[in-house]
């Protein structure tokens, strides 16, 4: 199974994550997964939709950092769709910083 569906628009991508925990279990593959979808591209704007992801611990946040730091400086990474718990461990490990959403 991919865990990543690929959608193109006229302001970027999006990356819609189709697994229900973004721990250490999953986040190499997913950063791997991530790259691989960006690689070679100009992306302007790289929407992250965590519709289906119920759960984040320190290993899913370093894959999303690292996908960040391979992106151009003027490039955003967006995150949308993300549950209560997830936004406040965005919040409270001050990711809102690296990250709009």
């Amino acid at each position: 199974m991919q865990l990543v569906s690929v959608a193109h628009s006229s302001s970027g991508k999006t990356l819609t994550l189709n697994f229900e925990k973004l721990d250490a279990a999953v986040a190499k593959r997913l950063k791997q997964e991530m790259l691989s979808s960006i690689q070679g591209e100009t992306v302007g704007t790289l929407t992250v939709d965590m519709c289906n992801v119920s759960f984040i611990d320190s290993s899913g946040l370093g894959a999303l950092v690292s996908v960040r730091k391979h992106l151009p400086a003027e490039a955003t990474m967006r995150i949308e769709n993300t549950n209560d718990f997830i936004g406040k461990v965005l919040v409270l490990t001050k990711m809102d910083r690296v990250f709009s959403f």
